[in-house]
């Protein structure tokens, strides 16, 4: 675990839509991308004013798997296009970081899965908007 997380930069808990934990274990590399609402705006003088809309961190993890099993990989589906689950980008749950802490999360991309052979998967770059930390 590093000195920071991004535990460390949000405030309260948001609860999830579907109030249940992804069930397929991050492995693999997880890139944590983090942003801030922020814009520079460039004068013709080549002066330039720098805008923070507000100090809330926004972070999205990317993971791609390369060898998932058929139920894995029927997870990873089923949790993106099932309406009551993540219903594709629209509705939160939970997910378990390797930082120790459960965050509230949703999809943030489009799905695309590849059979590698008969019984095994991967995934394109899936990407998860991280919302907030989830409550106990």
């Amino acid at each position: 675990m590093a000195a920071k997380e991004m535990f460390d930069y949000f405030t309260g808990t948001v609860s999830p839509d579907y109030n249940f934990t992804f069930p397929v274990v991050f492995h693999g590399d997880l890139a944590e991308h983090g942003f801030k609402t922020q814009e520079i705006h460039h004068g013709d003088d080549v002066s330039e004013e720098r805008i923070s809309y507000d100090d809330q961190s926004i972070f999205t993890l990317s993971l791609q798997w390369e060898n998932l099993t058929e139920s894995e990989a029927g997870d990873v589906i089923d949790w993106y296009y099932d309406a009551a689950k993540g219903n594709g980008i629209v509705r939160s749950f939970k997910i378990s970081h390797a930082d120790g802490h459960t965050y509230t999360a949703r999809y943030d991309c489009e799905m695309e899965r590849v059979r590698k052979n008969v019984a095994i998967f991967k995934t394109a770059r899936i990407d998860f908007a991280i919302l907030g930390v989830s409550p106990p």
